[in-house]
């Protein structure tokens, strides 16, 4: 049932935060091996931070041990946040070119369409400090991580 919910929970997510398709649930009940790119990336990147690594916790306390890229570790997070930034990276300019391309910018759903509208609007007073792209592509692991906790 776990796994039911989780999946559920991806596909809610990657469709209302920004409009992306999982398909984990359909996946599942298919007995579909063919993960999504983006979904298999962030898995494999939650597990391989959250498993107890003794080489890991060296490296935080040790700065001379960080230069270690070599074991299994860091090879699966260097690997998947490669993926996972530039899924988003993808899906930002994706979101960026639909909306200069219309002219009624008020159909957007998702949040990520939102929220690079809103980052896109001009600031009458000049006070307020539009996000990066880079910023921007960093909330779609953050609406990930907020939904598998919620």
């Amino acid at each position: 049932m776990v796994s039911y919910l989780s999946c559920t929970t991806l596909d809610i997510i990657g469709l209302a935060g920004f409009n992306y398709s999982f398909n984990a649930l359909h996946d599942l009940l298919n007995g579909s091996r063919d993960e999504n790119e983006l979904s298999s990336a962030f898995s494999k990147l939650f597990a391989a931070t959250t498993q107890f690594n003794v080489l890991y916790l060296l490296k935080r306390q040790l700065t001379i041990l960080r230069a270690i890229t070599f074991d299994s570790r860091t090879r699966i997070v260097n690997q998947s946040q490669a993926a996972v930034r530039r899924i988003a990276r993808q899906l930002v300019e994706e979101k960026k070119r639909a909306l200069q391309s219309s002219r009624e910018r008020n159909q957007a759903k998702d949040l990520l369409t939102l929220l690079i509208e809103a980052n896109m609007t001009e600031r009458g007073n000049g006070i307020e400090r539009q996000m990066s792209d880079d910023e921007v592509m960093n909330q779609i692991p953050t609406f990930l991580i907020a939904g598998e906790y919620v």
